[in-house]
């Protein structure tokens, strides 16, 4: 796999934060989706970020023959529940030569797959951007001000590391609660949202950011659009983390409705799985991995899809 390159690549330090932390979570794709949509602007960084992340979720899973033999011969509920998908060993390591080699000889699945996620991103950036600047317009003229400033501060926290991201997200948090203190500002939905996500990413204050994140998804609902499903996704996971599993569930069959996308059904298939559906989840991870192969390797690398 070619070396990540220059100084400091913001999207290139998602994958090296991920391959530091023992935490198996950090890996997955909603730990960085809104970071990476956010800042997501060159195509080629994005594939390369989708083959790196690949390559550490093959380090966690520790995918090999004999572990998958043991994994065998002590989890047959769980090598039940993956064989309904039709999934076999030969297909996990097959994928895992094609993720070891150079980007430009992945098979042609998969690379496709990378583009069009890389693609979806970049689309993504220019919607939230749209949404944000439309739920700006009513402010007044010093309120649009602090919006603006907190816009600039979470942006360049997300671009930058160490203290210096600390006190970008710092500064972004606290303009963004100023903005509630004002009538329009404690209904913009991506107020809420970017509330949420500062008492997570920065915070790591998961009930604070689980309330932020309903009051978004709350406000967005009749709007339908990108942040209303993003905030039920994030609540989600939220929800998931504080142990509410069945409330996870809820929320994110929520999201799984607007659109078939592979990650909101991996996340709603996570969720099936943890609340006893497993029928369910077995259909929806094989949905998802039509739509997305390279999901393979995260599914079998998660402990959420044990016995």
């Amino acid at each position: 796999m070619a070396n990540l390159a220059h100084p400091f690549d913001p999207i290139s330090e998602l994958v090296l934060a991920s391959t530091d932390s023992p935490n198996q979570r950090a890996i997955r794709e909603i730990e960085n989706h809104y970071h990476v949509a956010m800042i997501a602007d060159n195509m080629q960084a994005l594939m390369h970020h989708q083959a790196n992340m690949l390559k550490v979720q093959l380090g966690h899973a520790a995918i090999s023959k004999a572990g998958f033999e043991a994994l065998s011969a002590q989890q047959a509920e769980t090598n039940a529940f993956l064989a309904d998908i039709g999934m076999t060993l030969d297909d996990i390591l097959y994928t895992q030569e094609l993720v070891l080699s150079e980007l430009q000889g992945l098979h042609a699945t998969v690379a496709e797959g990378f583009e069009r996620v890389a693609n979806e991103l970049i689309a993504q950036r220019k919607v939230l951007e749209t949404i944000a600047d439309t739920l700006k317009k009513p402010y007044e003229t010093k309120a649009r001000e602090l919006r603006n400033e907190a816009d600039k501060w979470l942006k360049q926290g997300m671009k930058r590391k160490g203290q210096d991201r600390v006190e970008d997200y710092k500064d972004a948090l606290r303009l963004l609660q100023t903005c509630t203190e004002n009538p329009i500002g404690m209904e913009d939905y991506v107020v809420w949202f970017q509330i949420g996500w500062l008492h997570w990413k920065h915070l790591e204050d998961v009930g604070a950011a689980e309330r932020a994140f309903y009051r978004s998804a709350r406000l967005a609902e009749s709007s339908g659009d990108l942040y209303y499903v993003n905030a039920l996704r994030h609540q989600a996971y939220m929800l998931s983390s504080l142990g509410r599993d069945e409330d996870a569930y809820e929320r994110c069959l929520r999201a799984s409705r607007t659109t078939r996308q592979h990650a909101k059904l991996f996340d709603l298939a996570r969720y099936a799985k943890k609340t006893g559906r497993t029928e369910e989840a077995a259909a929806l991870l094989d949905e998802a991995l039509v739509l997305h192969p390279p999901l393979i390797v995260a599914m079998y690398g998660e402990s959420d899809f044990g016995t």
